[in-house]
């Protein structure tokens, strides 16, 4: 794989997406830019062929991730 090879894409309707594939959250709902109240989507990266999604607390600048 190519370093930046994935690509964090949005639709009109704030919609996230890994290059062309949508990014569910745990119980499979299409996450968008609102999604979790606070959190922003900085990132996603194919990690051992699962995408994962790099988030930021924005009021306390904590970061996480998850698979998806």
């Amino acid at each position: 794989e190519s370093n930046g090879s994935v690509i964090l894409g949005e639709d009109v309707a704030d919609k996230l997406y890994a290059n062309e594939f949508s990014i569910h959250d745990p119980i499979g709902k299409h996450i968008s830019t609102s999604h979790y109240d606070g959190w922003q989507t900085l990132a996603v990266e194919t990690i051992d062929g699962v995408n994962t999604v790099l988030w930021e607390y924005t009021p306390t600048g904590r970061l996480h991730y998850w698979r998806t």
